[in-house]
């Protein structure tokens, strides 16, 4: 018999629940830096559905279900609230609570974190559960940025040249050019990686990337303006897919340096993630000023989305050099459908509100079960 979580509520035959998983199974940081996302998602602008909440806690990488996700977390802190009424379970058990007791027509997924944005995308799809967002399978080439690298310079979009190394192996170093940019493979936020102007800084900052990333890549710094485009799908009633580009955003970084943790996110003192940076100021590229590079870049954006068979949506990092030519740095499958997710600035600079953007999201995934 599957366990019972008390606060859930069946939902009747003519009810659809949409359950959103959010924490980590990896690490606090992680936990709290979802938390601050997903808790930006409104959920009154959808009473279409009920809105149920799986959290899993990083400690022992158990579940537990609310409708609300105040009962469990405090949403501005990051920190469970104690409480022994609430029942925690384990994977097996959680799969029967979602499978069950919930039933959802629906999940979203609001895991940052490498296990929560590639194993529980996995676990959906073998309980044969829609989500929002690309596969397991394509999210696990987004986030390993050797995998994404390789397979986009295979397709012909243009990388910054450089070269892949691997732990506790003897490269050479006689072809880097410096500056170069020293990143792990797997982390986000720029986590580990360091610009470095001379050989000299070159070993630290390839040891500082092996501690979180068992590879590392060591790429030509691009001096010049660093953008992002999204690209979204639309699903109609027929099944065709449409691709939209959105407007490219420009981060005001300095032309010679790169973007740096400090630059994306507030840490409190106890090094937990606690809110956006506001040290980068953004905007949007003007069509009228700028109509060449506006189109390069939405043009290369979509070939990036094509190329690595995304679905949804997809935000596209992208350097451009002096001479107008752009480079793709990373791709990024992330977004909470609320008021602080990257992409819902992108589409309302379209002219889309977070919660068209959302039941387009919706749409899309309830037309390909046609």
């Amino acid at each position: 018999m599957a366990p019972c979580c008390q606060d859930l509520n069946k939902p009747s035959s003519d009810e659809q629940s949409i359950l959103h998983i959010v924490g980590s199974p990896t690490d606090e940081f992680s936990f709290c830096l979802n938390l601050f996302y997903a808790s930006s998602f409104d959920v009154k602008a959808h009473p279409q559905f009920q809105h149920k909440w799986a959290i899993v806690r990083p400690e022992d990488k158990k579940w537990t279900f609310t409708q609300d996700l105040t009962n469990v977390v405090q949403t501005d802190t990051g920190k469970l609230i104690k409480n022994s009424e609430v029942e925690w379970f384990n994977l097996p058990n959680a799969m029967a609570v979602i499978s069950t007791e919930i039933r959802p027509v629906l999940v979203v997924p609001h895991l940052f974190c490498l296990d929560g944005t590639t194993k529980f995308r996995s676990l959906m799809e073998l309980m044969d559960i829609p989500f929002i967002g690309s596969s397991s399978q394509r999210t696990v080439l987004a986030t390993n940025k050797t995998m994404t690298r390789s397979m986009m310079i295979e397709c012909g979009i243009p990388c910054p040249p450089g070269k892949i190394i691997f732990k506790d192996t003897i490269f050479n170093t006689d072809d880097i050019e410096y500056p170069c940019v020293v990143k792990p493979t797997t982390t986000e936020n720029s986590v580990g990686m360091s610009l470095v102007k001379s050989p000299e800084g070159l070993d630290l900052a390839v040891k500082t990337a092996f501690t979180h990333s068992s590879n590392v890549i060591i790429d030509k710094f691009i001096a010049g303006r660093e953008l992002r485009c999204s690209v979204v799908e639309v699903v109609d009633q027929s099944g065709n897919v449409e691709l939209i580009p959105m407007a490219p955003q420009e981060y005001h970084v300095s032309k010679v340096d790169i973007r740096k943790f400090d630059d994306k996110l507030v840490i409190d003192k106890n090094g937990l993630p606690v809110g956006k940076a506001p040290s980068t100021k953004t905007s949007f590229i003007c069509e009228e000023k700028e109509p060449v590079l506006y189109e390069k870049i939405q043009k290369l954006a979509l070939k990036v989305h094509r190329c690595l068979q995304f679905k949804d949506f997809s935000m596209i990092d992208i350097r451009v050099d002096s001479e107008g030519n752009p480079f793709v740095l990373e791709v990024n499958l992330f977004c909470s459908f609320g008021a602080q997710s990257v992409l819902s600035a992108h589409t309302e600079k379209f002219g889309w509100t977070n919660e068209k953007l959302f039941q387009t999201m919706v749409d899309n995934n309830f037309r390909r079960l046609l």
